[in-house]
């Protein structure tokens, strides 16, 4: 890491991390995409909501949820309609999602649909 500015090294290990972390199979290249390109770059057919969505919840981010549902149901399913139902409670998605530093605030509980 001689070669890098202060700033750049996170993002420099960050990526050795991920890389280890998908050649391992813990990161699937799906995963990956979805991360990088959003949902548009994994599925053919993005869905559309067919709710009205909470004013500050994109629909980006709704349409990331659900593709991850899609894409790995086993950890993510039900987790659209988990976010919509506690969105705005107290110690719900929306109050994490506006934190300054969400890497370090609790996200809200959620448990995969059996």
């Amino acid at each position: 890491c001689r070669g890098f500015l202060e700033v750049q090294k996170p993002l420099f290990a960050f990526l050795i991390a991920v890389q280890i972390l998908r050649n391992s199979g813990a990161i699937s290249s799906a995963h990956w995409n979805l991360f990088l390109r959003g949902p548009g770059a994994v599925v053919d057919q993005v869905p559309e909501p067919t709710e009205e969505l909470p004013e500050d919840l994109s629909i980006q981010t709704w349409q990331t949820l659900r593709v991850l549902e899609e894409l790995d149901p086993l950890r993510f399913l039900g987790i659209t309609g988990h976010v919509l139902k506690h969105w705005d409670s107290e110690s719900g998605w929306c109050q994490w999602a506006a934190s300054d530093q969400p890497q370090d605030s609790a996200m809200p509980h959620f448990l995969p649909e059996a």
